[in-house]
């Protein structure tokens, strides 16, 4: 006995080929549109990241110059204290900034007095959202003259 034509098993209509390439197309446009914003916001964090590393880098050289300074120049260093052209040119408007406490480690002992300055590094840029700066404390013996 012979089946009619439409219903062999190895037969498929031409719509049914039609609604699975459209699937298909979606599909893939659907999977490459995620790659491509993906792609977009892995860019920009690798950016962000690179921005936050030179503003590490900023606060570190600030230590090493407070570090290498004798005590009596200390503040004029702080005075001094800049943005360096490099983080200039790669973050535009940024701000490098110092606050100095003076503090007695020893306040328990009003007869041995333990002097200290605490020095608390801020570097601030542009960025979205408006974050808070990076900030870095850093603590010497005796006070900043």
């Amino acid at each position: 006995m012979t089946l009619p034509h439409s219903s062999r098993l190895g037969c498929k209509r031409p719509a049914f080929t039609l609604i699975e390439v459209m699937i298909a197309g979606g599909l893939l446009i659907t999977g490459l549109s995620v790659v491509t914003m993906l792609a977009f916001r892995n860019s920009r964090q690798w950016q962000r990241l690179g921005h936050y590393q030179l503003a590490l880098d900023e606060l570190d050289r600030a230590v090493e110059l407070l570090r290498n300074a004798d005590p009596g120049q200390r503040q004029q260093v702080i005075n001094d204290l800049r943005a360096s052209s490099l983080a200039q040119d790669r973050l535009g408007e940024c701000k490098l900034q110092a606050k100095v406490e003076e503090v007695n480690l020893n306040a328990a002992d009003a007869d041995d007095p333990r002097p200290a300055t605490l020095v608390r590094l801020s570097f601030d840029w542009d960025r979205p959202g408006d974050p808070p700066p990076v900030q870095l404390s850093v603590w010497f013996a005796g006070a900043v003259e």
